[in-house]
């Protein structure tokens, strides 16, 4: 649940942009997504919907995975250009589309300092949304263990020595990690006891990275 894949499908990244001709431009693949808006809109849903009930109708089940495909490609894919000047969808239009408590993950490098029963480690977070994250790490704690997570640099806005500070529960390993989907050594979390204050911080970590991914498109 919190860790990134590499799709083994592409379509045109010129295909997401906004205005002109290209507002207009169907997704050929996707049935009824016109813009990224609407392909983020539709696997929110059928992701949140997923998480909740545990599993999907087949054919619901491959909508997500072929929008999973192409949300991962957007936000894990490293061959964009550079940063436009402007995004081309605003924060309040990507918060608008994301459900509340959206479980949709990011990529974000942040360094965390992990506490777990009386003893400390480092590691790197890979990605992060508002219920989990997944850290990179050569020290694993056991699958079921409560880990204390303190996150340095975790965004652009905060300020010098910023720190957040999370509660998570170990519910995956990759101890050998997963070279074919490019996953580190390390483990994904579910978070535990999340503050509302804390809460919103992620999800508008969220918007934000979305935002900066889409603001890289060609």
């Amino acid at each position: 649940m919190f860790f990134p894949t590499e799709g083994n499908r592409s379509i045109p990244v010129s295909a997401f942009k906004r205005g002109g001709s290209h507002t207009a431009r169907r997704l050929h693949s996707f049935r009824n997504v016109k813009t990224v808006l609407d392909l983020l809109k539709k696997y929110n849903d059928l992701n949140e919907a997923k998480i909740d009930q545990g599993k999907l109708s087949p054919e619901e089940e491959e909508r997500w995975e072929e929008l999973k495909v192409v949300y991962d490609l957007l936000m894990f894919h490293s061959g964009f250009s550079s940063e436009n000047a402007s995004a081309p969808f605003s924060p309040a239009e990507i918060r608008g589309t994301l459900s509340d408590g959206t479980r949709l993950r990011v990529p974000i490098e942040a360094h965390a300092m992990v506490e777990h029963e009386g003893g400390s480690f480092d590691a790197s977070v890979v990605n992060v949304s508002r219920r989990g994250v997944f850290l990179a790490s050569e020290t694993l704690a056991e699958s079921g263990s409560r880990l204390t997570v303190y996150i340095v640099g975790l965004s652009d806005d905060d300020e010098p020595g910023d720190m957040l500070e999370l509660t998570g529960e170990v519910v995956w390993r990759a101890d050998d990690g997963i070279p074919e989907a490019r996953i580190r050594r390390g483990m994904g979390l579910r978070l535990i006891d999340v503050s509302e204050e804390t809460g919103d911080r992620l999800e508008s970590l969220v918007a934000k990275t979305i935002e900066k991914r889409l603001s890289q498109l060609d």
